[in-house]
């Protein structure tokens, strides 16, 4: 993914980004396809729903500040975004929710990737979350192998790797709405580790070990 011939960077062109605001009340109408969303009243509501895109490569990076909401996705929001997974963190806020059984809450202090073929039920405080939606593909995720919902601390080890990407990843789209091709082929390949799908040998494992020593030296 974002292979590059001649080019150090990604650069965005305005046809390749976006900016949606609107009053969080209407935030049902705008995030319809893939969630159903209700707002709920927070004495820490904006009143206004944000989110920042960037398009490239089968993937949307995303940058969302949200107001507290209640969401669940029905079989055909479902549909809609199966053959994807959701790459994101919390900056701040938490969200806490249920897939059947399983727990799926999450909040700042984690990289998750969660599977968009889940029907999920879910309450949100006011938020700011970081997200990059790409097909399963890129990462290998195969639902019959990986759980629903993965948390890698950004605490220690890969998860440290990861945020200390995602921070350059962001930094830079939203500053210069661009993306160094390195970094990103780092993320992926860190990613690909802490799926456990990472290839035993080549240019993404190389990619991956030259992603951790720069975090370390970071």
């Amino acid at each position: 993914m974002l292979e590059s011939k001649s080019q150090t960077q990604l650069q965005f062109s305005s046809a390749q980004r976006g900016i949606i605001e609107v009053p969080s009340r209407l935030v049902r109408e705008t995030m319809g396809l893939l969630f159903d969303i209700t707002p709920l009243s927070s004495q820490f509501n904006s009143g206004i729903h944000r989110t920042k895109n960037w398009y490239a490569e089968k993937c949307i990076f995303t940058q969302i500040e949200a107001d507290a909401f209640a969401v669940r996705r029905t079989k055909a929001q479902v549909a809609n975004g199966e053959h994807l997974l959701f790459v994101h963190r919390y900056v701040d806020g938490y969200l806490r929710g249920r897939l059947g059984d399983t727990n799926i809450d999450r909040e700042p202090g984690y990289i998750y990737i969660l599977d968009q073929a889940s029907q999920v039920e879910c309450v949100q405080r006011p938020s700011t979350m970081q997200a990059i939606i790409m097909p399963k593909a890129a990462l290998g995720f195969n639902p019959d192998q990986h759980p629903p919902l993965i948390r890698i601390p950004i605490a220690h080890g890969i998860g440290k790797v990861l945020n200390t990407l995602f921070d350059d990843v962001f930094e830079g789209l939203l500053q210069k709405n661009a993306i160094e091709y390195a970094t990103f082929s780092q993320l992926i390949a860190c990613l690909q580790m802490g799926l456990g799908t990472l290839p035993k040998e080549g240019d993404v494992r190389a990619q991956a070990r030259d992603a951790m020593r720069y975090a370390i030296s970071s």
